[in-house]
């Protein structure tokens, strides 16, 4: 690797710069690369500079750095692979989200309506989409306070991000008169 001598030399000092590999010359994850190229290892051995294609970019015409192919939402297009968004496509010459989907604020594209494969709501909590976890456990575990439980079944519970849980009973017959007003019913 080419050592360079510092641009603003100090006569005390005798401190020198490394510059960085470009694309193509072998390179270390510790060192990195120059150019917005990545050090990419095939093993723990043979490491070699890289623009990441996966990430939208590519080599650029002075074959040391890297230049971004993919474009973000409202940039200029060609094509929908042009567009680094998911669910974007190339529309009017740019990129836009896709039919069904808006502007998510960060970038990307997300749907305009959640549909749950069951044709039930999506799991909400002060009017907003949580992501959960569904869990079976026994009855006689955590989810005591469930109301008008058989004996022997079973609930599932859904454990929202804010590490709380709410039970969420089967569906029973339309005959039950137990109070349901803190229980959340599976569809």
């Amino acid at each position: 690797m080419p050592s360079l001598p510092n641009p603003n030399p100090n006569p005390r000092s005798r401190e020198t710069f490394v510059e960085k590999p470009f694309v193509g010359q072998p390179c270390s994850s510790l060192e990195g690369c120059s150019g917005g190229a990545a050090c990419i290892c095939s093993n723990p051995r043979e490491c070699k500079c890289e623009c990441p294609k996966e990430m939208g970019y590519s080599v650029s015409s002075d074959g040391k750095s890297c230049r971004r192919t993919r474009r973000r939402l409202k940039e200029k297009c060609r094509s929908d692979v042009d567009c680094g968004a998911a669910f974007s496509e190339c529309t009017s010459g740019g990129c836009r989200c896709k039919s069904g989907f808006q502007r998510d604020g960060s970038g990307g594209c997300k749907p305009v309506a959640y549909k749950c494969v069951n044709h039930a709501e999506p799991l909400k909590f002060d009017n907003k989409l949580t992501t959960c976890i569904v869990q079976k456990m026994h009855r006689d575990s955590e989810a005591d306070d469930v109301i008008g439980q058989d004996e022997g079944s079973t609930v599932a519970v859904a454990l929202p991000s804010a590490n709380s849980s709410i039970a969420l009973s089967p569906r029973r017959s339309s005959s039950s008169s137990a109070s349901t007003a803190d229980t959340k019913r599976c569809p």
